[in-house]
């Protein structure tokens, strides 16, 4: 009997690393590979109706992370390429990424199914901007902004304590993109 008991505390400690180890932090195999399509803003900003873009995502060679390439392609003089990198945040957290944009910015991102998720405030604006795996296989990029401007705060009836602070709706920008073949 107390070999068992030996041979189980053995297996038990031999193993205690491997489930105390952090958890992968990858993304889905759907994201990988080139994608372009259509966006739109609303209210618009480039003085057309849309406007197309190109996203690259892969592994990185050598070390944990992806490249995370987005091109817009304004006019047909005008492409604007962000070199970004997602990486693993330095936690245990699996669902946590750092999206590195190469200027000194990292905005911290989240991963929940099959949705990346990120919202940061640049120069007063709040951005809330998903990464959306579709089903029909495609790729949903949603980015709203809202300025700091409270709309309105309201209270729960007959209470102080929980109330909204409603802010003011700047704009959005949708990308439908479709994998390239």
């Amino acid at each position: 009997m107390k070999t068992i008991a030996s041979l189980s505390l053995v297996l038990l400690i031999s193993t205690a690393p491997q489930a105390l180890a952090a958890p992968s932090k990858t993304l889905p195999e759907g994201f990988l590979g080139s994608w372009n399509g259509l966006c739109t803003v609303v209210p618009t900003e480039t003085g057309s109706a849309g406007f197309q873009a190109k996203l690259d995502v892969k592994a990185l060679a050598g070390r944990p992370g992806y490249t995370w390439t987005l091109d817009y392609v304004l006019s047909h003089f005008t492409q604007e390429a962000r070199k970004y990198e997602l990486l693993p945040a330095p936690d245990t957290d699996a669902t946590h990424f750092i999206m590195d944009e190469k200027t000194g910015l990292m905005l911290d991102s989240y991963l929940v199914g099959q949705t990346l998720y990120s919202a940061y405030f640049i120069s007063g604006k709040l951005y809330d901007t998903t990464y959306e795996l579709a089903p029909d296989g495609g790729l949903t990029i949603r980015g709203p902004s809202y300025g700091e401007e409270v709309e309105q705060t309201t209270c729960l009836t007959g209470s102080t304590r929980l109330c909204a602070k409603s802010l003011q709706f700047t704009g959005v920008q949708i990308c439908h993109l479709k994998r390239k073949p």
